[in-house]
């Protein structure tokens, strides 16, 4: 990951009477921004395909670390335009897992600046959330003492390559924000109603998932019901920018460059 050292920043924030610090990549680029938001105990890392590719070397790529404090979702969506705000005043999101409840609450609380959505499996219903309500159910302490050891094991001898680079990112990660991003994730994916704001967005939008997982089956049914656009990458979980990237990258590319092509000839 030496490569993406020259794009590596930090922002300085308040959040709730505190400063924290955020990490994260920035490449300048002269064809539009699209941001990435990683998932739950995700880290930017996941997306240096994006700054490898050649499709999307003239856009404006960001993508941050989830601070690792006791914060929630909606400090997620606070963090994302807070970073974005210093760049560009119209922007692409790309939000993975339990990043995209945080992708739904950027465009919630900031409509004019989102210009387009890409759900990657993000969670849109509360069986999207089955892991997160499965933490908060055993506990913090149960978490730490019983169970998050032998979860980053079995994660990191997985067959799929994005479960086993997910291990390692949770090896590293504070156990107390990984619960406290839980508990706030299990809270906001209740019911359908993320479901119904996702299909009345009136920007270009589009859920993609890995054509291996079977468990979407039901929230893929309920978008095409609302004439929403679904597309899988194939070969690939519930990581496609990890198990496919070229495909994957390829993807955005084209989502990217049908919003942005108007004003800036890419």
């Amino acid at each position: 990951m030496k490569t993406l050292e020259k794009y590596l920043k930090r922002k300085k924030i308040i959040i709730r009477n505190r400063l924290i610090t955020v990490n994260y990549f920035y490449r300048p680029g002269s064809a539009g921004l699209i941001i990435f938001i990683p998932g739950l105990g995700c880290l930017k890392e996941e997306y240096s395909g994006a700054f490898q590719s050649g499709l999307l070397k003239r856009f404006a790529l960001l993508v941050f670390d989830w601070p690792q404090e006791q914060l929630n979702l909606r400090d997620i969506a606070y963090i994302t335009h807070q970073i974005a705000g210093g760049y560009a005043k119209k922007y692409i999101i790309v939000s993975h897992s339990a990043g995209g409840a945080a992708g739904l609450l950027c465009i919630k609380e900031k409509p004019q600046n989102v210009v387009g959505f890409v759900n990657i499996e993000g969670s849109l219903i509360a069986d999207n959330a089955r892991w997160s309500r499965k933490i908060v159910k055993m506990g913090i302490k149960s978490l730490r003492e019983k169970n998050f050891g032998s979860l980053v094991r079995s994660l990191q001898t997985s067959k799929n390559p994005g479960f086993r680079n997910y291990g390692k990112e949770l090896a590293g990660i504070s156990i107390k924000s990984y619960f406290s991003y839980s508990r706030s994730h299990a809270r906001y994916v209740q019911g359908e109603r993320l479901l119904n704001q996702y299909i009345k967005l009136n920007i270009p939008k589009i859920f993609i998932y890995g054509i291996q997982n079977k468990s979407w089956k039901n929230t893929i049914k309920k978008l095409k019901e609302g004439k929403c656009a679904v597309a899988n990458i194939p070969k690939s979980h519930h990581f496609p920018h990890i198990d496919n990237p070229r495909y994957f990258y390829n993807f955005i590319y084209k989502f990217a460059r049908k919003i942005f092509i108007s004003s800036t000839g890419v």
